[in-house]
């Protein structure tokens, strides 16, 4: 069941990203990057049953795999890591 909430979360994941490559602010920013928030994909989680941290790993785990980006070295804390990453591609 935990491995039906994930493949469901990295599915609404992937299209999460491809959207907000595909978003008027990141076309206002020259159509290439947007910013992916910790946050964003923790509400995603919450709506497939699947625990926040989780989710968060998943997203790093599946850098290289599924997206291309950078995490924003300003939004790192001590206590949480990373909370965002400047998005560049979805990969399919």
């Amino acid at each position: 069941m935990e491995r039906d909430k994930e493949n469901e979360y990295l599915s609404r994941m992937r299209q999460f990203l491809q959207e907000k490559l595909e978003s008027p602010e990141a076309e206002l920013a020259g159509g290439s990057t947007a910013v992916v928030r910790r946050h964003e994909l923790e509400g995603i989680a919450v709506t497939v049953g699947l625990d926040r941290q989780r989710a968060w790993h998943l997203f790093q785990a599946s850098e290289g795999h599924v997206w291309r980006g950078h995490y924003i070295p300003e939004s790192r804390s001590e206590e949480r890591g990373y909370t965002a990453a400047r998005l560049v591609g979805v990969l399919h």
